[in-house]
């Protein structure tokens, strides 16, 4: 098994009111290190804190390094604080973890295009009762991880199938107190997506 490299730092700084964390992961990817750095500015009259998030993304065995950079109004206290809430598809790592309200992680690595390269997820809101939204990242073919903007902003919450055979990404959010909405996303030959199904299912 990979060993697992995991840094947290912690400061509070009262006067200020914020906190920073930084992590490092080296077995979410078989080619990347990725590390997360986030300072969340506290509210005390809010549930809601604000955030900037940095990520920065380290090729194994050479000195690539992207760096990706948002801000977030709408985050939920403990969003990037647990190094641990992350998950891959490629290594595995947490890739059966449980999954409560629709939160699949912080942070996690999979192939969302189906070209067989490592894409990324990061998540970046809290924008109602349907979990968490992320923002996708898709790697090209010179390594640089670009943002999708289908994926982020239709697709937008985390996929709980992702059929690479039948190339398919579908979500389950939930939709009122007895169902969810199934949307089912297929990527044609050129790449491009759309919805293909959409329907309500029981809880």
């Amino acid at each position: 098994m990979l060993k697992v490299y995991l840094l947290i730092i912690t400061l509070f700084v009262s006067s200020l009111g914020y906190s920073q964390y930084y992590c490092v992961h080296t077995n979410l990817s078989k080619d990347y290190t990725f590390s997360t750095k986030s300072v969340v500015f506290k509210s005390t009259k809010e549930l809601i804190d604000s955030c900037t998030i940095t990520i920065e993304v380290l090729r194994k065995g050479n000195d690539y390094k992207q760096t990706i950079n948002f801000n977030s109004g709408w985050m939920f206290d403990g969003v990037y604080t647990d190094c641990n809430a992350v998950r891959s598809y490629s290594t595995g790592v947490n890739k059966t973890a449980d999954v409560g309200d629709n939160d699949f992680g912080d942070l996690i690595v999979a192939d969302f295009n189906f070209d067989g390269l490592e894409d990324l997820a990061v998540k970046i809101a809290f924008e109602g009762n349907g979990g968490p939204t992320y923002a996708y990242y898709i790697q090209d073919s010179k390594c640089k991880f670009i943002k999708d903007n289908y994926l982020t902003e239709t697709v937008s919450f985390f996929p709980d199938t992702i059929n690479a055979t039948k190339k398919v990404l579908i979500t389950r959010v939930h939709a009122n107190a007895y169902e969810r909405c199934e949307t089912t996303y297929k990527q044609d030959i050129t790449g491009s997506w759309k919805v293909v199904r959409k329907r309500f299912i029981d809880h």
